[in-house]
């Protein structure tokens, strides 16, 4: 009789799991039809995809490599923009199924309260919606790490190190913790050496594979993260307590104890891996790598998940069964309140602006003749606004070296004769850099609030001179 209630409980499960990824998938791929806002990585994610598909993958411009996203999307390249169309759906899809994931580990943890708190808690974490909406991998590495968390706690190694895998083709900071856990997989009987080794390091060969061939440069994602002001120490716990959120802070610390004091293996190596991934990335940004939420999102996302358990086992322990429930849902609606509402207008009303401008430039390039025209017109594109290169690569159809920008707030950035200039609001970077008094300067093209620029010489052109304007209207 247990046996057949516990595969009934199986079976019942599998399905709830089932029609929560189809609901899922189909809010996230409505959102990114109606939302598409894709932003300077992911757009450039999307170019190399295209190039990949065409074996001219070059990684001499634009951010660092994400290969999981070039690696997917490749095979959409010949049908235009169903590649970032298909990515943003995975994107969305994953930060709502991470609520759902975070409620399952919950759940077995400590219980329905814990669930809904680490559900609720998993989707307002500052900076998740954010990334979420503008094609961050965060949401698509967090939904992995959790279901790895899951599947161990499930007992199925197997599964945990793909899931392991596939996100360490996201963060190369998620390498070491991929090894360690499949050298305790494997030592353990729970997968076969050969498995683990190929599990392990296959995101290693990959990333640093495709970077060798893209580039000259085995080394160049790590390379070019690296550089910049670092933050000093009192800095970076100002920014550690906002960006991982004073709730998750504090229902960690109350977790920890209770770990400690319980004994419990699975909530400590949690907070550990999440306290670790914070420390690390707090060490980059002290070593000048750039650091914000989005880098702590996924230790974040583990505390988080404790805090829930931590919580809910303060919950049972001090409160009648009748005040349970109750004192839970306040604590949801706080967390709620306190982290989707405040990012929630500024966010969505950011990227549609993103999203219109795109589609301004796209009809700025239309109406400047086409593709075809502005690639016959020799010299470089230059675009005054940096978070849109990618973007205008994207749509000229060119690799990301071909795009490259000149802000007004570095003199040292000179644009070159002839060339095509891209000028867009000036809120949104600042004004461009002065021409040269020998350049000359036709309008060819122009879709509020884009205009589209050639310059050249005039002493090869005879041309008389012309100035740019120092700035325009934002949108």
């Amino acid at each position: 009789m247990s046996v057949r209630l516990q595969l009934d409980g199986t079976e019942n499960q599998h399905a709830q799991d089932r029609l929560v990824v189809a609901v899922a998938l189909i809010l996230g791929i409505l959102s990114a039809i109606a939302l598409p806002s894709l932003t300077y990585d992911s757009w450039a994610w999307m170019v190399w995809a295209r190039e990949l598909a065409s074996f001219a993958l070059d990684e001499s411009g634009g951010p660092v490599m994400k290969p999981l996203p070039v690696i997917l999307t490749a095979p959409l390249a010949p049908f235009g923009d169903l590649g970032p169309i298909a990515w943003m759906s995975l994107v969305r899809t994953s930060y709502l199924l991470t609520g759902w994931i975070g409620w399952r580990i919950g759940l077995r943890l400590g219980g329905p309260a814990a669930g809904a708190i680490a559900a609720v808690g998993l989707l307002a974490l500052p900076g998740f919606f954010t990334t979420a909406v503008q094609g961050y991998s965060e949401p698509v590495f967090i939904l992995l790490s959790l279901v790895a968390v899951l599947c161990l706690l499930d007992g199925r190694a197997g599964w945990a190190l793909i899931a392991l895998s596939a996100a360490g083709l996201l963060r190369s900071e998620e390498w070491p913790i991929l090894l360690l856990v499949a050298a305790w997989a494997a030592a353990t009987g729970r997968v076969g050496w050969k498995a683990a080794v190929t599990l392990a390091f296959a995101p290693v060969v990959i990333w640093v594979g495709i970077d060798w061939v893209a580039s000259g440069d085995p080394m160049r994602s790590l390379n070019h993260a690296a550089g910049g002001r670092g933050r000093t120490p009192g800095e970076a716990i100002d920014h550690l307590i906002d960006d991982l959120g004073p709730l998750t802070v504090i229902g960690a610390a109350i977790a920890s104890a209770l770990a400690i004091r319980e004994r419990n293996r699975a909530i400590g190596l949690m907070l550990a891996t999440g306290v670790i991934w914070v420390a690390l990335i707090i060490g980059k940004g002290l070593a000048g790598y750039p650091i914000g939420a989005r880098y702590l999102i996924p230790g974040a996302a583990l505390l988080m998940v404790c805090a829930a358990w931590g919580v809910a086992r303060v919950l049972h322990t001090t409160l009648r069964p009748q005040l349970r429930l109750a004192t839970g849902t306040l604590l949801v609606c706080v967390i709620l309140s306190w982290g989707a509402a405040s990012q929630f207008r500024e966010t969505v009303r950011m990227a549609s602006n993103q999203v219109k401008a795109g589609q301004a430039l796209d009809h700025a390039i239309r109406e400047a003749g086409g593709r075809k025209r502005l690639g016959s017109l020799s010299g470089p594109t230059v675009m005054a606004n940096t978070p849109l290169m990618t973007e205008l690569a994207w749509r000229l159809g060119v690799p990301l070296r071909k795009v490259t920008t000149v802000w007004k707030r570095h003199p040292n950035d000179q644009i070159s004769a002839p060339a095509v200039i891209f000028i867009a609001p000036a809120g949104l970077t600042g004004r461009i850099s002065p021409l040269p008094e020998r350049f000359s300067v036709n309008r060819i093209g122009s879709a509020s609030p884009w205009t589209i620029y050639s310059i050249s010489d005039r002493r090869a052109t005879g041309d008389r001179q012309a100035r740019l304007p120092s700035r325009t209207s934002a949108p």
